[in-house]
């Protein structure tokens, strides 16, 4: 995907008409768009997995704490 993105660039420099290769600057934004959209689910993705560790952190601390300090019976 990088290197996509650095081809993009280059071609972004003059947007207008005809790129190298043949690429039209309607073609280019349409790859920039999906690109977009792409790291849009990954980020998604990545947040969701990195909540459910928060979680389970949180979990696995207060399960540690109760080991560590129990409460005392009266």
């Amino acid at each position: 995907m990088h290197n996509e993105i650095t081809t993009i660039r280059k071609y972004l420099g003059d947007a207008t008409g005809p790129q190298p290769d043949s690429k039209t600057t309607a073609q280019i934004a349409r790859v920039l768009t999906e690109l977009y959209s792409e790291s849009v689910t990954e980020y998604r993705q990545v947040a969701e997995e990195a909540e459910k560790y928060r979680i389970a952190g949180e979990q696995c601390e207060l399960q540690y704490d109760a080991m560590r300090n129990p409460r005392k019976e009266k």
